[in-house]
C-alpha cells in the first residue's frame, strides 16, 4: 500500500473521463488527488481539492506557486497547452515532482502529424500513460528510435489499475 501523503495534481482543460478513471484507480491506492482544471467539475467529490483555471497563464502561476506540494504533476492533453503550460512552470525548478503525461489520441498516430507541444510534451515527460502496448511501440518508435534520442521514460499502458509507483 502507498502512503497516503502521495499526493499527484492531475491537470485537464475540460471534463475527461479517462483523468476520472485515472484518479479513481490512484485513489484507491491510497494517493491523494487535487484536479486542476479548465472547465466546472460535476464529478468531484472524490478529489481532495479542485482548483479551476479561467485563463491558461492560471495554470503556470498555481504551478509554479504550488508545486513542492505535489510529488506527482499527471498532465492530459486535448489540449496540449495544458501540459505545455505546467512544463513551463517546472522548468529549472530544483527539486521538482515528476511529469507524468497521458497524450490521450495522440495526434502523432490519429492524424499523421506531430504538433510541437505533443512532441515536448512527450520528450519531457518523466513518465507516460498510454493506450495500448501498440501505441507504447509506436510512440518509442516515433519519438525514440534515433541514436541521439533521449531514453523513453517509463510507460504506464492504461492498466486497470494504474500505478504511478515507480515515476
Amino acid at each position: 500500500m502507498i502512503p497516503t501523503q502521495r499526493r499527484v495534481l492531475m491537470v485537464v482543460h475540460h471534463n475527461d473521463t479517462r483523468c476520472q478513471k485515472e484518479a479513481l484507480a490512484l485513489i484507491g491506492e491510497g494517493y491523494t488527488i487535487d484536479l486542476l482544471t479548465g472547465a466546472p467539475c460535476t464529478y468531484g467529490d472524490h478529489f481532495n481539492m479542485i482548483i479551476t483555471f479561467h485563463k491558461w497563464e492560471h495554470i503556470t502561476t498555481y504551478v509554479k506557486q504550488f508545486a513542492h506540494l505535489y510529488d506527482v504533476i499527471h498532465t492530459h492533453c486535448k489540449p496540449d497547452h495544458t501540459g505545455i503550460h505546467v512544463l513551463e512552470a517546472l522548468r529549472g525548478m530544483a527539486p521538482r515532482p515528476a511529469l507524468v503525461h497521458d497524450p490521450h489520441d495522440l495526434d502523432s498516430i490519429r492524424c499523421g502529424s506531430t504538433p510541437m507541444t505533443e512532441q515536448e510534451l512527450i520528450l519531457s515527460a518523466d513518465g507516460l500513460v498510454l493506450p495500448s502496448e501498440a501505441v507504447r511501440e509506436d510512440v518509442k518508435d516515433f519519438f525514440f528510435r534515433h541514436p541521439n534520442s533521449p531514453a523513453m521514460p517509463p510507460a504506464v499502458v492504461k492498466p486497470r489499475k494504474p500505478s504511478m509507483t515507480h515515476f
